[in-house]
C-alpha cells in the first residue's frame, strides 16, 4: 500500500499548509481546473488560417483545402480572370498563388486548408525547450529519430531532415542526480515547437524572518498573508495572528535555477467572517523589492496601517461535474508569479459572490474545483485577470480522464504492454501521461493525443525491473493536439503545482490566463 508522501520535484496536490487568520480555518484546499483556454493555431476541423475566409478545395478556382475563397472562387481583381473570364485551368491554386488569368489576392492557404492543422513540408525543425517558469534549458540533449541535438544558451535546437510527423524525447536529472526525469512528446508536426517540461533546474532557497507591524492590532477575526514572487519561483505563507501588533514568523522562500534572484514581497491584512471564512473588509497592503541569494538569510519588515482599500464583489456561477468534494478558491495574483489566498469556501449553491480588494499590480483569480484526495481524480477550472466588480461568468468544472489498464501493481508491464484510458468529453484530446516510481524520485511523462500507448524508450532513462509505479492522466486546458501544446508559451496550467515553489493548491507563474487542470485517479503497475 502506498503511503502519503511529499513529492518534491513532482506534481503535488496537498492542502494548503498555512492557515489564513485565527479561528476557523479556510477548509480543505484542493487543486483546480480551467475554463478558457488559449490555443496555438486553429483547432482541428476549423478553417485554418486562410485569410480569405475559407478553406481550400481541389476544384478549379478554389484553394486546395476544402472551402471557397471569400470571392466565391474567382480572383479578387475583378471577379473573373482579366484575361479570359473564369479560371478554366481546372487545377488547384497552390497556396493561394497565381492562376492562369490573374493574381489571387485573397491570401494564401495555411499549407493544409481544411482540418486546421498545417501539412508541413519543411524538413527542418527549430525548437525551444523550457521549464514551468519559462527558463530556457541549456545544453540539454533532445532526441528526434536517430538525431541527438544539444540546446544552445537560449534553450533552442535545430534538427535537419525531420519527417512530417515526429516524436521528441529527452531525459535529465536534477539536484545532483536525486531526481530522474524522462519526457516524450508524440506526434508533432509543427516546425517550431516550444517543448515545456515541469521542472529541470536545481532547487535553491534561503531562510528569512518576517516582521509585520499592523495598526490597529489584529483581532480574532483578522487575517494576514505574505507572499514573494520572482521570475524563478514563488512562495506563499499565511499564518495565525496574535493579539498584539507585532507579528513575526519564519519564511523560507525557494526557487529554481540561478543562485541569485530578485522579485517582490507582498503583505495583505484583512478581516473575515470566521463562520464562513469569507473576507468582509480589507485593511492594509504593503510590498517591497527583495533580493534572494542561495543560503543567505533575509529578513522582511512590513508596516500595515489600516486605511481605505477599495473593494467590490465578483459574482459568478460554478457548475460541478459530480466527481467529489467541491471548493471555491479566491486569490490575489501578481505578475511576479505569486498569489495570496483570500478564501477557500465550500459552496452550498452554484452561484457565488466574493468581496475582493483593488491592489496595485494585482488581479483576482477565482477557481472552482472538485476532489481533494491525492489518490483520486481532481479537477479545477479558473478565471483569471479579474478586477473588483467584474462578473466571473460560469465556471464549468471539467471531468478527468479514467485509466483502464494496467490498473494494479499486480499487473506486470514491459515495452510491449498496451496502456489504455478513457478520455473525458470535456477535453479535446491533448494529454500528459504522468508515470512515477513509488517511493523513488523517478518520473516519466508522455505528451500525447493517443488513448492507447506503450512505454517509450528514452535515452538516459532506465525502467527498473520489479519496481512499482503509479500512472495517471493529466490535462492542461482544452488542447486538441500535441502541436497546440507545443505553442510559444508552453502548455502547463498555473494550478498544476509542478514544484514545491508554488503552494500546491495556489496558482503560480507569470502567465496569468484562465484555464483548467485535471488529473485522473491513480492506477498502478509493476515493471517486469
Amino acid at each position: 500500500m502506498v503511503g502519503n508522501r511529499v513529492f518534491r520535484g513532482s506534481l503535488c496536490y496537498s492542502s494548503l499548509l498555512w492557515l489564513l487568520g485565527v479561528g476557523a480555518g479556510l477548509g480543505a484546499c484542493t487543486s483546480v481546473l480551467g475554463i478558457e483556454e488559449l490555443h496555438d493555431g486553429p483547432r482541428p476541423g476549423s478553417a485554418g488560417d486562410n485569410a480569405s475566409g475559407g478553406t481550400s478545395s481541389t476544384n478549379g478556382g478554389k484553394n486546395s483545402g476544402g472551402g471557397a475563397d471569400s470571392t466565391a472562387g474567382t480572383d479578387n481583381t475583378g471577379g473573373t480572370d482579366n484575361t479570359g473570364g473564369t479560371n478554366t485551368a481546372g487545377g488547384t491554386k497552390p497556396s493561394g498563388g497565381t492562376n492562369n488569368g490573374g493574381t489571387n489576392t485573397g491570401g494564401s492557404v495555411n499549407e493544409g486548408g481544411a482540418g486546421g492543422e498545417p501539412i508541413n513540408t519543411d524538413p527542418t525543425v527549430h525548437g525551444t525547450l523550457i521549464d514551468f517558469w519559462g527558463h530556457p534549458l541549456v545544453n540539454q540533449v533532445v532526441n528526434i529519430g536517430d538525431q541527438q541535438i544539444a540546446t544552445d544558451k537560449f534553450g533552442k535546437f535545430t534538427a535537419e531532415n525531420v519527417p512530417a510527423t515526429y516524436d521528441v524525447t529527452m531525459s535529465f536529472t536534477r539536484n545532483s542526480g536525486d531526481f530522474v526525469y524522462a519526457w516524450c512528446f508524440q506526434g508533432l508536426t509543427r516546425r517550431d515547437p516550444t517543448l515545456q517540461v515541469y521542472q529541470a533546474l536545481e532547487d535553491r532557497g534561503t531562510t528569512g524572518y518576517v516582521k509585520i507591524s499592523a495598526t490597529p492590532a489584529p483581532g480574532a477575526n483578522d487575517a494576514l498573508a505574505i507572499s514573494v514572487g520572482t521570475p524563478d519561483g514563488a512562495r506563499i505563507k499565511s499564518s495565525s495572528i496574535t493579539a498584539n501588533d507585532q507579528f513575526g514568523t519564519y519564511f523560507d522562500p525557494d526557487w529554481q535555477g540561478p543562485d541569485n534572484t530578485s522579485g517582490t514581497a507582498h503583505a495583505l491584512y484583512w478581516t473575515k467572517n470566521n463562520s464562513t471564512t469569507l473576507p468582509t473588509a480589507y485593511k492594509a497592503f504593503d510590498s517591497k523589492l527583495v533580493a534572494l541569494a542561495e543560503g543567505t538569510a533575509l529578513d522582511y519588515s512590513f508596516t500595515l496601517t489600516a486605511g481605505d482599500i477599495v473593494s467590490k464583489n465578483i459574482d459568478g456561477t460554478a457548475i460541478a461535474n459530480g466527481s467529489g468534494n467541491r471548493t471555491n478558491s479566491v486569490f490575489l495574483r501578481f505578475d511576479t508569479g505569486d498569489a495570496i489566498p483570500l478564501a477557500q469556501h465550500t459552496p452550498a449553491a452554484a452561484a457565488f459572490s466574493y468581496l475582493v480588494p483593488t491592489i496595485p499590480k494585482g488581479s483576482i483569480t477565482i477557481a472552482a474545483s472538485e476532489g481533494d484526495d491525492f489518490y483520486a481524480a481532481h479537477s479545477i477550472v479558473h478565471k483569471d485577470g479579474l478586477n473588483p466588480g467584474d462578473a466571473a461568468g460560469t465556471l464549468t468544472i471539467p471531468a478527468a480522464a479514467t485509466p483502464v489498464k494496467p490498473a494494479t501493481a499486480s499487473d506486470m508491464v514491459d515495452e510491449t504492454t498496451e496502456f489504455s484510458f478513457v478520455g473525458s468529453g470535456d477535453n479535446k484530446g491533448g494529454f500528459v501521461i504522468h508515470i512515477e516510481a513509488v517511493h523513488v524520485n523517478q518520473y516519466f511523462y508522455i505528451v500525447t493525443a493517443n488513448k492507447k500507448f506503450t512505454l517509450p524508450t528514452v535515452e538516459g532513462f532506465a525502467w527498473v525491473s520489479a519496481r512499482d509505479y503509479y500512472w495517471r492522466i493529466e490535462t492542461h486546458g482544452d488542447y486538441a493536439t500535441v502541436d497546440q501544446m507545443a505553442g510559444p508559451n508552453g502548455f502547463v496550467d498555473s494550478f498544476s503545482g509542478p514544484t514545491s515553489i508554488s503552494n500546491d493548491d495556489a496558482p503560480a507563474g507569470t502567465l496569468i490566463q484562465s484555464g483548467s487542470f485535471t488529473r485522473s485517479k491513480m492506477a498502478y503497475f509493476t515493471r517486469k
